[in-house]
């Protein structure tokens, strides 16, 4: 088994200096979250990121497991259930905004999970890009409370939501409440 610095250096080894090319989001349940006043997207199931060298990149919801994990590969090889909806991005504002950008760096923070006979499992609570001319995202699996018309109280959870935070001072927000 990899240990956590194995995985991530393999991250960041085909991660870093490759350019996103396309990115795609699925849901895999009815219910979805489509909040128009922030600058987030929530979504039911994964992103998968085509990069420049036509590799991708997935974080979704991993069959096996039963909760969030990443591969390189597209969603179809972590979701194995039926058919998922796989939503529109080529129109979205925050998504054109991310095309074509070169990912300079990336943060992680772990999570540690025993998996079958005593078995360590290294699982990503959230990926933050940092991307060309200063740009970010940062996915993470959340779980969060529903206000009225808004989702609030933000928390890594690996059985929660693949939620995609774009604005600057929210992931910084996020990343100070939820530090370990």
């Amino acid at each position: 088994m990899e240990t956590k610095e194995q995985i991530e250096n393999l991250l960041k080894s085909r991660l870093i200096g490759n350019v996103i090319e396309e990115v795609n989001l699925f849901n895999v349940n009815t219910q979805q979250y489509d909040i128009k006043d922030c600058d987030r997207q929530v979504v039911d199931g994964g992103i998968e990121i085509r990069l420049g060298n036509n590799e991708y990149f997935c974080f979704g919801w991993d069959s096996k497991y039963d909760f969030h994990n990443i591969a390189f590969a597209g969603f179809e090889t972590l979701f194995t259930g039926e058919e998922p909806q796989k939503l529109e991005t080529k129109n979205d504002y925050f998504w054109k905004n991310i095309i074509r950008q070169r990912i300079e760096n990336i943060n992680i923070q772990w999570s540690v999970f025993e998996v079958e006979e005593n078995q360590q499992l290294h699982i990503p609570d959230y990926i933050e890009f940092q991307l060309s001319f200063n740009n970010r995202f940062l996915v993470g699996s959340m779980d969060f409370e529903e206000k009225e018309d808004e989702l609030i109280n933000f928390r890594f959870s690996l059985e929660g939501w693949i939620t995609i935070f774009f604005d600057n001072l929210e992931i910084d927000r996020l990343l100070r409440e939820n530090a370990r």
